[in-house]
């Protein structure tokens, strides 16, 4: 299944945290499609555009594109972090 970001997964009934989400941000559609992790609380679906561990990857280097594995530590990147902004009201 397609969504536009994780509030749209939840919003048809996915709430697993374990799985990975295609997505392809609105409000155009365009673009390549990519795969994030989601957190649900029960009321809303957030993306995840970085996870911070031990700090072993440095992201300094891939800005623009992301980097790291996201099974683990990972930046989403500019370029996709721009996209899932730019529909959105952000929340910080």
């Amino acid at each position: 299944m397609l969504y536009s970001d994780c509030q749209d997964a939840f919003e048809q009934g996915e709430e697993d945290d374990t799985k990975l989400y295609n997505i392809r941000p609105k409000p155009s559609g365009k673009g390549n499609l990519f795969k994030v992790r989601c957190i649900f609380d029960g009321t809303n679906g957030w993306t995840m555009i970085l996870n911070r561990g031990n700090g072993s990857v440095d992201f300094s280097k891939d800005r623009p594109f992301g980097g790291g594995n996201i099974d683990g530590e990972f930046w989403t990147g500019d370029r996709k972090s721009t996209r899932l902004n730019s529909s959105h009201q952000i929340i910080s």
